[in-house]
């Protein structure tokens, strides 16, 4: 027996057996606003520790917080809409996505690019903070139910913070002209992420 073979007893409304999953509720602003802030405190944090690889490769940022933030954010999307519908093959899927999405990121550089015929390791030598947008799209995905759950939320300042800082002291002690550009960057996630 099948979920349309099922027949609605008599006086029972159609839609109290539609087999379809239901639809998120929709958004309010209360909902909103704290998603917001949310997704882009995920891309604060990721976008410091994708400048601090791409300062390790002496190489500038390509990925900064505000395409991080599109990252989380079609994450958030992604999780809310297609998780319910797909079941129990969202797992398989979302794993897909994250690849796709670090792919994604990485050929962002057109330096990455270049690199494909020399081979794997050599395009992620070349952009190795790209991969964080699978990162951002994973971490968009904590974030699809609304109200926002205390324990991402927690998650969030417990890897955020020390992340930003530990970044911050790390990527400080690599030579110019890119330390400065990496501090600059992270003293504007930091003050986006403490928003």
């Amino acid at each position: 027996m099948t979920a349309t073979d099922v027949q609605p007893e008599a006086g029972t409304p159609r839609a109290a057996v539609d087999p379809r999953p239901a639809r998120p509720a929709p958004l309010t602003a209360t909902d909103v606003v704290p998603l917001v802030l949310v997704v882009f405190g995920e891309a604060a944090w990721i976008s410091v520790i994708g400048g601090l690889f791409q300062e390790f490769t002496l190489r500038d940022t390509i990925l900064g917080l505000p395409v991080m933030a599109v990252f989380v954010a079609a994450g958030v999307v992604i999780a809310r809409v297609a998780g319910p519908r797909l079941g129990d093959r969202w797992p398989v899927v979302a794993f897909v996505l994250v690849i796709v999405a670090s792919i994604i990121g990485l050929l962002a550089s057109p330096e990455a690019r270049g690199a494909l015929l020399s081979g794997p390791a050599a395009t992620v030598a070349t952009h190795p903070g790209g991969l964080l947008a699978g990162l951002a799209l994973l971490r968009g995905f904590a974030h699809a139910r609304l109200p926002l759950a205390e324990d991402t939320v927690a998650n969030l300042f417990a890897i955020g913070l020390p992340g930003i800082a530990a970044a911050a002291a790390v990527g400080g002690a690599i030579g110019e002209p890119i330390r400065s550009r990496f501090l600059e960057a992270t003293f504007v996630a930091a003050v986006v992420f403490v928003g």
